[in-house]
């Protein structure tokens, strides 16, 4: 099993329901630009030969994902930032929250952190370890529910904020493992794909 915080991997929750995301999906000029797939049946054997672990240069898609477990969210994958900005301007469109979680353990950057929004511009946060020659970390805005702020006193930066952090902050929010996103609790999807040749 090919676990997806091992490398890299970002995902999204927004705090809407997939109806109502998709909605607003479908009239955005930016999706109305990509190729529209609902309820693909392998869709996780299409995230990791179209999407996972390629380089945020290009918009290659992203996956929109309705769970059972969890009828009140919608969950975002996807590999580059253009379907961040996407998420982050539907959740304005529809006043309501989103957190984007970023394991990035690509040898030329590594970084680790969320970040939390919603259409009140001034309730946000923001914390990450990064490292740019040395570890830098960050923690800024206020504290969130599912936080444990004993990690941001830690000695050693990489202990502050890692993937093992994230996958914890994920759970207290899901209740599920992020790793098992594609998982059987899956009821609908929408894969927003650019069409574009990749050099591999």
């Amino acid at each position: 099993m090919i676990r997806l915080t091992e490398k890299s991997f970002s995902i999204t929750i927004i705090f809407k329901d997939f109806e109502a995301i998709k909605k607003e999906l479908l009239k955005d000029d930016f999706a109305k630009t990509k190729v529209v797939e609902e309820n693909i049946k392998n869709i996780k054997e299409v995230y990791f030969s179209e999407l996972y672990l390629d380089k945020a240069i290009d918009f290659y898609g992203a996956i929109y994902i309705k769970r059972k477990d969890c009828p009140n969210k919608t969950f975002v994958v996807g590999n580059a930032g253009a379907w961040g900005t996407l998420s982050n301007r539907i959740s304005n469109q529809l006043k309501c929250e989103l957190i984007h979680f970023d394991f990035n353990n690509f040898e030329y950057k590594k970084r680790a952190g969320f970040q939390y929004t919603n259409y009140k511009k001034e309730e946000q946060r923001n914390v990450q370890s990064n490292y740019d020659q040395k570890w830098h970390f960050l923690a800024k805005g206020k504290i969130l529910f599912f936080e444990n702020i004993s990690y941001y006193k830690k000695k050693n930066i990489t202990n502050r904020m890692n993937s093992t952090i994230l996958k914890e902050y994920f759970s207290n929010i899901s209740y599920f493992d992020v790793d098992s996103i594609f998982d059987s609790n899956i009821v609908k999807t929408i894969y927003l794909k650019h069409l574009l040749v990749k050099n591999k």
